[in-house]
């Protein structure tokens, strides 16, 4: 539910093998089979349950309930604005405490409409661009992204490498290269490859900042990257695809053509929530694109160690430029901006110039 790639399937395969998916049914469905007590909730629908009943009357001395989320806890979180619960939502009533969401640098967000903002192009970037003042001072227009085409993709992850198997993995001394090189025979979507440490042999396949010794690759990578910038408006970053059933489906609401039922759903889920989304000036880190030739050598706040801000502390290391958490930049989530802030600053447009102009 945390990834950030669009959903596959209903539930995790996992689930899908004990037969839990079976379970994930719309209210409609489960009523008209008779079996009710099939439902199985989302997390939404566990979470805001959760504050429906700090609400009722078991808490009578509870004044102020703040949920908080941060970084990826912050995009479930703004998901779950949006969600009407098929269990049902207690209504707030006089004396109940107030319920604050606090959704704290979200390294993506979802998106009620397909429109994204214009963004500029790789050749057009400069330093500037991560400029935490200068990111505030910008104006945004929105339209759909198949009428302002760019080289977004360009700007992306490339297709490449990741970790499969980290540098502390439980290995038997000495049987790393078999190990691996045994699952790239035995697997037929991803590739394989044994590094022995050398960042070269698989490029980005790092986690925390070491190279993992075991890093895999689809073999299929460079259509996936395609049909991940095609599919930008899917469930996770929007509404289409295959969404859970406590979120509005069907279609998305473009400011051009909006149909009634959504638009009250939309209108019910920014109204309902008290939500305050937090991100601040060192929010401006995309260090893979920062660190393109095109903008050798680099800048922004990332350019610089961060253990020079961080003297003293016992992650001053792990914390320079944001090894350990990087922001999300897969194709569908850098059409939303190039970082943190700039995509928190385009999201507060969106719902005002789009949404609700």
């Amino acid at each position: 539910w945390l990834e950030n790639a669009p959903a596959s399937a209903p539930l995790s395969s996992r689930c899908r093998a004990t037969g839990m998916h079976k379970h994930w049914v719309n209210k409609s469905e489960a009523a008209l089979a008779g079996n009710e007590s099939a439902l199985f909730p989302t997390p939404c629908e566990l979470l805001l349950g959760l504050v429906g009943r700090l609400r009722g009357p078991h808490w009578q001395n509870l004044r102020d309930v703040r949920v908080i989320g941060f970084s990826a806890g912050g995009q479930l979180l703004d998901k779950c604005m949006y969600s009407q619960s098929r269990f049902g939502v207690p209504e707030p009533r006089l004396g109940d405490p107030i319920v604050k969401f606090f959704i704290v640098s979200p390294s993506a967000l979802f998106y009620p409409v397909p429109e994204r903002a214009v963004l500029p192009t790789l050749s057009q970037l400069d330093c500037n661009y991560f400029d935490p003042v200068k990111t505030l001072q910008r104006d945004y227009q929105f339209r759909l992204p198949h009428k302002h085409a760019r080289d977004i993709a360009d700007m992306t992850t490339q297709p490449g490498w990741y970790c499969h198997y980290q540098w502390n993995a439980r290995i038997p001394n000495g049987t790393e290269k078999e190990t691996c090189e045994a699952i790239n025979r035995s697997d037929k979507i991803y590739e394989y490859r044994f590094t022995g440490g050398n960042i070269s042999l698989a490029p980005h396949c790092q986690h925390h900042g070491k190279v993992c010794w075991c890093c895999r690759q689809r073999k299929d990578t460079e259509e996936q990257q395609r049909r991940a910038c095609r599919n930008y408006d899917h469930y996770r970053y929007g509404l289409k695809g295959i969404v859970p059933p406590d979120m509005p489906s069907g279609t998305t609401c473009s400011v051009w053509n909006c149909t009634p039922e959504l638009t009250s759903r939309l209108r019910y889920g920014l109204t309902r929530n008290h939500a305050v989304y937090i991100g601040g000036s060192a929010d401006v880190c995309n260090w893979r694109l920062q660190s393109r030739p095109e903008l050798s050598p680099g800048c922004g706040w990332c350019a610089a160690n961060r253990g020079e801000q961080l003297q003293g502390t016992a992650k001053k290391v792990e914390f320079a430029r944001d090894i350990m958490s990087p922001i999300v930049d897969t194709c569908r989530a850098m059409w939303e901006g190039f970082t943190r802030l700039e995509r928190m600053k385009i999201y507060k447009e969106m719902i005002q110039k789009v949404v609700a102009p």
